[in-house]
């Protein structure tokens, strides 16, 4: 099953099975896989789509994730945007980190074992397509995605207390001393001091296991570390 929809209205909709396998009979991953589609108006059609990219060798599917265009599709027939998801993984063999995108209700134990000979690499899952574009930002700057999620949550805490309503924080990068993010669509600026307090105070990661680490991980964080 591959949920597909329009901006407000994600559903599933089942794909031919021998299509959707993530691993073949011997094990291996499948590389290539045809997603249907089907939209509100009626509109019907498959598309070609990769669950296994390599940072190296498929830069335009990079550019794509990071347009946010590639887990979606226009409607010939209506123009409403689409919005598909499969289970995807991208490897950077460059930064050392692993991204795996599946349904939530989908991720199990088994998917731990994807790369698990690898304990150089982050492993990382989410569940939302529209989010690897900032967790490709934040790994390909070599920073731990744990601290800027730690950051973005304390910057959210103090900027409430001062009676800002934030809507969203979202990570853009470093320059000089300060990392730079943006709040509500404005740009802000950090000191980078404040990443390295919060990193000298994380444990080591093991790299053994594909976390989740996004706003709900990081006030979970700092409710037991007050």
């Amino acid at each position: 099953m591959v949920k597909t929809g329009n901006k407000s209205n994600l559903r599933a909709v089942n794909i031919p099975f021998f299509l959707f396998l993530y691993y073949n009979r011997d094990g291996d991953i499948m590389k290539s896989i045809l997603v249907e589609i089907q939209c509100d108006c009626g509109f019907h059609t498959y598309r070609k789509s990769e669950t296994l990219v390599l940072s190296d060798f498929e830069v335009d599917i990079r550019k794509a994730l990071m347009e946010n265009t590639y887990f979606t599709i226009r409607c010939p027939r209506c123009g409403k945007e689409i919005i598909f998801l499969h289970p995807f993984a991208y490897v950077d063999k460059k930064h050392h980190f692993i991204i795996l995108l599946k349904p939530k209700q989908a991720f199990c134990e088994d998917d731990h074992h994807l790369y698990h000979e690898d304990t150089r690499s982050r492993k990382r899952i989410v569940f939302d397509p529209k989010t690897i574009k900032e967790k490709l930002c934040i790994l390909e700057d070599d920073f731990d995605d744990r601290v800027i999620e730690i950051m973005k949550e304390k910057l959210r805490l103090q900027l409430e207390r001062q009676g800002r309503e934030i809507v969203d924080i979202v990570y853009q990068d470093r320059h000089e001393d300060s990392l730079w993010f943006l709040v509500n669509q404005e740009p802000l600026a950090v000191l980078y001091e404040n990443y390295q307090s919060i990193e000298s105070s994380l444990e080591k990661e093991k790299y053994d296991r594909y976390l989740a680490i996004d706003g709900q991980w990081a006030k979970a964080w700092l409710a037991l570390h007050k």
